[in-house]
């Protein structure tokens, strides 16, 4: 089944609009929307509601339940952490289940709203795939974590001392296992419905002679509160694995943190950091290292625009993100951003100063690109001595 692309409209654009009155218990981006568009997106809230914040919390009611049935049969304090086989940390059957109640309620609260809320609350999409992805991770993360709390809690059943339970085996694997597949059922049980916010305001004109061309640059780059505690993980991986090497000498769990740190230092240098270049014939995101790179063609943009950003709940974090049917966004902090719109309807966002300098001209060029096919001069012009060049950079 193919997904189904409303975008939301004005009541002048579309007839009919109006017969349908537009109720202030409703969010506001309703007030836009045709008949057809409001129906859809209800059923795609109902539906999100269900998976990401009802059906959750009758997990974590279900598993209180066994863990209160089994109460008469368990140890106090009972085990709640193990290092490899032998449990080494403990808590009384009360804490343990406020523990558990708290984690598993304020999990099912926390990724249902922002999966019947969060892209909805921007200027870019009213729903989309995000939100059917952050409902059924809802799901997902609450299962793992109230199944994980009721096999560990079976361990341990009828024993006098929790000390002497078992270790784990297969219990967060199958914890894991179970989250996962009911979070891929639940995202695939949504309707496929995304509707798109209206278009923002049209970036400023920025008029080219035939013969001029201009350049923008500009950089997406972290926050500093993000660098830092990049950089602090980093720190701590690296003091992690200088500490493995002291104590047991080279071996199997020295190359493991040696590769983990590794990893993370080159995932760290390849995705967070990227220059910015705009002209005649579009857009490109490199990383300082030069790969990876991303690239918006002039012949494949529909659409440019200058928006706010919310990277968590619009792409689901901060970084690197890519979404099937959705796009790419280079996205490191909240705030305004370019969002590009390619003809398919996928989407280049990137969170960079001077966004409105960036727009104007990537707007000119894809106007001149519809006049002159491929953007550039007539063949005739290209002996031309007196083109200019402008650069402007952020």
């Amino acid at each position: 089944m193919s997904e189904r692309h409303l975008r939301a409209v004005g009541a002048d654009e579309v007839g009919g609009a109006a017969d349908e009155p537009f109720s202030g218990a409703e969010a506001p981006e309703l007030a836009l929307l045709t008949p057809q568009q409001r129906s859809e997106l209800r059923r795609a809230k109902r539906a999100a509601l269900w998976v990401g914040l009802i059906l959750p919390l009758v997990v974590v009611v279900a598993a209180m339940a066994v863990l209160l049935a089994w109460s008469g049969r368990l140890p106090d304090p009972v085990a709640r952490h193990w290092s490899g086989d032998e449990p080494d940390g403990f808590s009384s059957q009360t804490a343990n289940l406020l523990t558990y109640l708290g984690l598993g309620g304020g999990m099912a609260v926390l990724f249902g709203l922002i999966g019947l809320l969060g892209a909805g609350q921007s200027t870019q999409a009213v729903w989309s795939v995000m939100n059917r992805i952050m409902a059924a991770a809802s799901l997902t993360i609450v299962t793992s974590i109230m199944v994980m709390a009721v096999l560990t809690a079976h361990l341990q059943l009828d024993l006098s001392d929790a000390r002497d339970a078992p270790g784990p085996g297969a219990a967060p694997g199958l914890s894991f296992g179970a989250g996962i597949a009911l979070g891929v059922l639940a995202f695939f049980v949504q309707p496929r419905v995304r509707v798109d916010a209206p278009p923002g305001d049209e970036p400023p004109r920025l008029e080219l002679g035939k013969t001029e061309r201009a350049v923008w640059t500009g950089e997406v780059r972290p926050t500093r509160v993000f660098g830092w505690a990049m950089f602090g993980t980093i720190a701590a991986m690296a003091a992690g694995t200088l500490s493995v090497w002291l104590a047991e000498g080279v071996g199997i769990a020295l190359w493991i943190m040696l590769g983990a740190l590794l990893l993370v230092v080159v995932l760290l240098t390849t995705h967070l950091w990227f220059r910015v270049r705009a002209d005649r014939d579009g857009i490109e995101a490199r990383s300082l290292l030069g790969w990876p790179a991303f690239r918006a063609p002039i012949g494949d943009i529909a659409r440019v625009e200058v928006r706010e950003i919310a990277p968590f709940a619009e792409w689901g974090g901060w970084g690197t993100r890519w979404i099937p049917g959705r796009g790419v966004g280079i996205v490191m902090r909240t705030g305004e951003g370019l969002v590009v719109t390619r003809r398919d309807g996928r989407l280049f966002a990137l969170t960079v100063d001077d966004a409105a300098t960036a727009a104007a001209l990537l707007t000119a060029a894809v106007r001149r690109n519809g006049e002159e096919p491929g953007g550039d001069a007539p063949a005739d012009d290209t002996h031309d001595t007196d083109d200019t060049t402008e650069e402007r950079r952020s």
